[in-house]
């Protein structure tokens, strides 16, 4: 297993919690409030007025950034580590043996976070795909923040 596969389980074990989390408080405020309502379709819309949407909970929100900055900090040490063995490469051009070869590997945090959950996962990718945005931002050096 790789090092995006290990931070992979991670991401979907702990959105797995902030979900199951968010659903049992949902669950409790509507348990709280039914007697005021006629219907469960009532109960539903006075819920979806005064709640937001799981996948914009804090909880939610806070793993989805936390796991996007962490596979592109995956990246960037990638990256330096490719280039690094391409230094070491073009320092060394007569050495054959590269036994110790870096396989430099790259995953878009956009697939990594939304898109690797479709199939599997797919009641994770549903809620994750109907985020509003991405909250994500970029600094002021290209990077993401």
């Amino acid at each position: 297993m790789n090092a995006y596969e290990q931070l992979y389980q991670e991401y979907v074990r702990e959105l797995r919690a902030a979900v199951a989390h968010e659903e049992a408080f949902l669950k409790g405020i509507r348990e709280r409030n039914r007697e005021n309502f006629t219907t469960e379709e009532e109960l539903e819309i006075w819920v979806r007025r005064n709640f937001d949407p799981i996948s914009c909970s804090g909880r939610v929100v806070a793993i989805f950034r936390k796991y996007w900055l962490a596979c592109d900090k995956l990246n960037l040490e990638n990256d330096e580590k490719y280039s690094e063995e391409e230094d070491v490469e073009e320092v060394d051009e007569e050495s054959e043996d590269d036994d110790e070869e870096i396989d430099w590997e790259y995953v878009n945090p956009k697939d990594f976070t939304v898109d690797w959950l479709s199939g599997e996962h797919d009641d994770l990718y549903e809620l994750i795909d109907s985020m509003p945005y991405y909250p994500i931002g970029i600094d002021e050096d290209g990077n993401y923040c």
